[in-house]
């Protein structure tokens, strides 16, 4: 058993569709995911959190990851150093939208959780709202808002 749990780590690539209810121009919009487990070998335990409001100021999504408290966090290398990426698709066309950041060692919000989740940290200007809802723009389809979290878990 310990040795599938420690075999070579692969990325782990997470879609989360989030479909809106009324107020999709809501600035206080939130979404949040419940808890993400990935395979056993990679230990991760996240929660990926979004906001239309960005940081506060109406003018960017935001999206942000918890790092959660897990059965197997004594296992685990602390900090979290793990490039994550967050992807909007384009539900129609080829246009998404990435942008990536590796945890810096000194956040206390990638150290290992001592209550049940750190502060949530991540992209607060991840991309303009509106981008995100101009009348050529395809990420919202079907009141649905899809986004792909990828964590490197080899870096």
């Amino acid at each position: 058993m310990l040795s599938s749990l420690t075999s070579d780590p692969l990325p782990i690539s997470l879609l989360l569709p989030h479909k809106f209810s009324e107020g999709i121009h809501d600035p206080i919009t939130t979404c949040e995911h419940s808890p993400l487990t990935s395979d056993p070998s990679h230990w991760a335990h996240q929660w990926l959190t979004g906001f239309q409001n960005g940081t506060g100021t109406g003018t960017h999504l935001s999206l942000f990851l918890v790092v959660m408290r897990g059965e197997y966090d004594f296992q685990l290398k602390w900090p979290f150093r793990h490039k994550v990426t967050f992807t909007l698709l384009d539900q129609v066309g080829e246009r998404h939208v990435s942008a990536s950041f590796r945890p810096p060692d000194s956040s206390s919000s990638f150290q290992r959780p001592m209550s049940e989740s750190n502060i949530a940290s991540g992209l607060p200007e991840f991309f303009p709202l509106h981008q995100l809802h101009a009348p050529e723009a395809t990420y919202i389809h079907e009141d649905t808002l899809a986004l792909q979290a990828v964590i490197d878990m080899g870096t």
